[in-house]
């Protein structure tokens, strides 16, 4: 308790000696920086037993939301005592007990599916019923009444841009209006942009307020490139308006909605389940909504599957683009990824777009890889056309390691330059550096790339694409060295060059989902650099984690609540 006695003191003032000897897990929610692990450590240090129930409920939760925050939406009950019992080194059978306890009160919500009970936090238990009740709606809504003559406006469009829409994208236009949710969906160089901008066209021609969006910032200026429109995150969309509880809270809501007629969100496949929840929230009862994504990508970090579900239910119409239009550029790419997405090896070597580098152990994998870096860098000329992508943290591959391979090379310390050292990473002037939390009192998001500008006392100053942004103390914590970074962090942003690790230590992580969305973030060149069994594992492996939630039965009505 001795680093927080401050805070604790402030707080509890005399009561400092009654809480931690009898409500310890009461700081869990009162004192900021204190999580369960650090409760808990100094709830047994004060003699907590570690069956005593305030120990049990509140380390429930805790497995809960950590459960959460990989994926899942809800977790099967014996599931959840089970991890509970292991993390707790507590006994299942109290913890049954404390948990029949917390659903009596509503501390925790359930559902019974095909006779198992799953656990949620309010929270998502409300989120998912929403959205499975919403979708319901807008799949009753009748089609728009149309004053143009689509097929004619169709015909028009081909002439005035000199090509033509493959018949998978002229009905993909036609339906976008008929339904109130409309999910249009394909592999990269399938024309999902195509398809987008005539819609856009179609629905401004019906006199129609449209809004663009996607879930993170580099996919909402790809948008706008695209389309040549405004197009915002669903956060600045929604306009962030602080905090109830743990809770968001946005300006538009269920009671102030969003002046739209029609919602286009780009990249659905990193939508999850809050955002959506959010989203659908601020819609208007007759806005329609369309869901343009890759099914095939890997799913949101944050937990559910939305963009899966909807498909998976049936209960939305779904057009699929499957014919690859070859462009010009990205050709390569675009067959390896579609290769790789139906369980086959990339074609490699044969043109520079997509290589090959193979190697022996991974210490020399990792210097040839910040060597790449360096080469690859000198050509583009640009930090952040180049991107180093490793499916883990950890090992000599790992992202930690490379960050500082590829930074002792290419921003080494130097007579002058300012640097500040932070958790087992120092940051230099000019380093590339990632934001690794959403921070809406800044502005800056999860996966926002900057770069360092300026460095005093304890204060780093880093410029972003749309501002610039002080961290200040503690708050450097927020950042990391950019260099190298996780697949899942790279969802939704597009690189001239990608360097992606496939090695036989990241093995856990191989799967086709993520080796498939790597190669996809990639514009002009990919390099491999690894070992022909990892290439091999990473495409075969299918084994996608499943994740636990109930939107598919809730969205067939097979949910008896």
């Amino acid at each position: 308790a001795g680093r927080y006695a401050s805070r604790l003191l402030q707080k509890y003032g005399d009561d400092v000696h009654y809480v931690l000897t009898e409500e310890p897990y009461r700081m869990i929610a009162e004192i900021d920086g204190i999580g369960f692990k650090t409760a808990d450590q100094i709830a047994l240090a004060y003699g907590m037993d570690r069956q005593d129930p305030q120990r049990l409920s509140a380390g429930l939760t805790y497995v809960l939301r950590t459960m959460t925050q990989n994926g899942h939406v809800c977790i099967p009950d014996t599931e959840l005592v089970r991890r509970a019992a292991f993390i707790l080194q507590a006994d299942a059978l109290g913890l049954h007990d404390i948990l029949r306890e917390a659903i009596e009160v509503g501390q925790l919500c359930t559902a019974d599916f095909e006779g198992t009970l799953y656990v949620y936090t309010p929270e998502a238990y409300e989120e998912e019923e929403y959205i499975a009740g919403r979708i319901g709606e807008m799949g009753n809504m009748k089609p728009l009444p149309m004053k143009t003559h689509v097929q004619l406006f169709l015909d028009r469009w081909q002439d005035a841009r000199h090509f033509e829409l493959a018949d998978k994208q002229r009905e993909a236009v036609e339906r976008s209006l008929q339904s109130g949710m409309t999910v249009i969906t394909g592999g990269p160089g399938t024309g999902k942009t195509t398809v987008v901008q005539t819609i856009i066209r179609l629905a401004e021609q019906e006199g129609l307020r449209i809004l663009l969006c996607a879930p993170t910032g580099r996919a909402a200026k790809r948008l706008a490139e695209t389309t040549q429109r405004k197009a915002k995150t669903i956060h600045r969309l929604l306009v962030p308006d602080g905090h109830v509880g743990a809770m968001q809270v946005f300006e538009y809501n269920e009671t102030k909605m969003l002046p739209a007629d029609l919602v286009i969100v780009d990249e659905v496949s990193m939508l999850d389940m809050e955002m959506m929840y959010h989203l659908l929230s601020a819609l208007k009862p007759q806005c329609r909504c369309i869901l343009v994504g890759d099914a095939d990508q890997l799913p949101s970090v944050g937990a559910g599957a939305v963009l899966h579900d909807i498909i998976a239910s049936g209960q939305v119409p779904v057009v699929r683009l499957d014919t690859i239009f070859r462009q010009k550029e990205g050709g390569r790419i675009v067959t390896n990824a579609h290769l790789i997405n139906s369980g086959r090896l990339p074609v490699v070597n044969e043109d520079t777009e997509f290589r090959f580098v193979e190697i022996d152990n991974e210490a020399d994998g990792a210097e040839k890889i910040s060597a790449l870096y360096n080469s690859e860098l000198l050509e583009t000329g640009d930090k952040f056309a180049v991107q180093v992508l490793s499916p883990m943290y950890k090992n000599p591959c790992g992202v930690d390691n490379l960050n500082q391979l590829i930074q002792e090379r290419f921003n080494p310390p130097a007579e002058g330059k300012a640097e500040l050292k932070g958790k087992n990473v120092v940051f230099r002037v000019g380093d590339k550096v990632m934001q690794k939390h959403n921070d809406y009192e800044k502005g800056v998001f999860n996966g926002d790339m900057g770069e360092i500008f300026a460095i005093q006392k304890d204060m780093v100053y880093v410029r972003y694409p749309e501002q610039d942004v002080k961290y200040e103390g503690q708050e450097v914590d927020e950042i990391t060295l950019a260099y190298a970074i996780t697949v899942h962090k790279s969802q939704g942003s597009e690189y001239h060059t990608v360097i992606m690790v496939l090695v036989n230590s990241h093995a856990i992580m191989l799967q086709r989902n993520l080796f498939y969305t790597a190669v996809t973030r990639a514009k002009r060149k990919v390099i491999l650099v690894g070992t022909k069994r990892a290439v091999q594992t990473a495409v075969q492996n299918q084994r996608t984690s499943r994740r636990f939630t109930l939107l598919i039965p809730r969205l067939q009505g097979e949910l008896i609540v």
